[in-house]
């Protein structure tokens, strides 16, 4: 029947989150997922401390990056893998400018395109520099001239934007 008590009753019969009397179904404040849909230690479970996209829930200094990003960028919410993060960098500018095709952007890369537009700084010399966050460690092998510091933070280059911007 196309009544909407129809789906309503119908839709409302099968819970699709078991919780105890009393107790509310939490969600995640950064990704907006129930926190705890399975049993205890069940991988179908929110991860304690950091999302799917590897990206931290909260942090005590600064925003966490917009949800969700690419993989492999984050992990546990504790490491940064610049990288990983640079090929993403590279792949995206890419996508839209050299071979655009029209389609809309996966929401992953909109979310790392807006992580990437609030916290570059493009200097007077070309150089375009993104701001690493505080809390994350670097992980795998990085050059240190991709390294630098900026106004007292420490920043990645990202030679690929400074290449194709300027020119």
């Amino acid at each position: 029947s196309g009544s909407e008590m129809f789906w309503r009753r119908h839709c409302h019969a099968i819970e699709l989150v078991k919780t105890e009397p009393g107790k509310k179904a939490y969600t995640c404040s950064h990704c907006k997922t129930i926190m705890y849909p399975g049993p205890k230690n069940s991988g179908y479970n929110h991860r304690q401390g950091f999302c799917a996209d590897g990206t931290k829930q909260v942090s005590k200094n600064e925003l966490p990056p917009p949800w969700p990003q690419p993989p492999g960028i984050f992990l546990e919410g504790k490491h940064f893998h610049p990288r990983a993060f640079l090929e993403t960098v590279k792949q995206i500018y890419e996508q839209v400018f050299l071979r655009p095709s029209g389609e809309s952007p996966a929401l992953k890369q909109e979310a790392f395109t807006r992580m990437l537009l609030d916290r570059s700084t493009t200097l007077k010399s070309g150089t375009v520099l993104f701001k690493l966050y505080e809390e994350l460690k670097i992980a795998g092998m990085t050059l240190d001239a991709l390294l630098t510091v900026h106004d007292g933070v420490k920043h990645l280059h990202v030679e690929y934007l400074q290449e194709h911007w300027a020119s």
